[in-house]
């Protein structure tokens, strides 16, 4: 969603900083976690804006890269708008039209927080690790049965190599 404040130098300066704050955050969790290395490695980080997690579970496929196979390295929310009241949400990533949950398994999380706060979900593996060639996702948003949560921004960063 665009407004009209984003063209201005304030909007760009805003959204460097955030992501910047992205970079740094994938750049801890990928510390910890073995790079790979295949040809021609890379990363891409996809954006979804203000999810509103008490309306619903949401879903957001992702497209394949053609000739790479991947791996999910951070899920990060970001841009609370809304107080996160409920610790027991989370977010899949699988298959598109199949399993769900086969890369990543309830990415919890976890705690509350407060409008501003950025968290860096735990990631679970799913039953499948690699992510095969070309293959499309699926990012599900999973609203728990129980109490409300918030409004954040969703980012997911893939790795994807040969």
């Amino acid at each position: 969603m665009s407004t009209e404040s984003q063209f201005g130098s304030s909007g760009i300066l805003k959204d460097r900083a955030i992501q910047e704050r992205i970079a740094r955050a994938v750049e801890a969790q990928l510390g910890s976690q073995p790079i790979n290395s295949g040809v021609d490695a890379f990363s891409i980080t996809y954006i979804f804006p203000d999810v509103d997690m008490g309306a619903g579970t949401k879903t957001e496929r992702i497209e394949g890269v053609e000739g790479f196979r991947g791996t999910v390295k951070a899920i990060i929310l970001y841009e609370v708008t809304e107080v996160w009241s409920d610790t027991d949400s989370e977010i899949d990533v699988g298959i598109n039209g199949g399993d769900t949950d086969a890369y990543i398994n309830g990415a919890e999380i976890g705690e509350l927080l407060a409008v501003g706060d950025t968290l860096a979900a735990d990631l679970t593996a799913g039953v499948v690790g690699t992510i095969p060639v070309g293959e499309d996702l699926l990012v599900t948003m999973v609203t728990p049965t129980t109490g409300t949560t918030g409004i954040a921004t969703v980012a997911v960063t893939i790795q994807y190599y040969r």
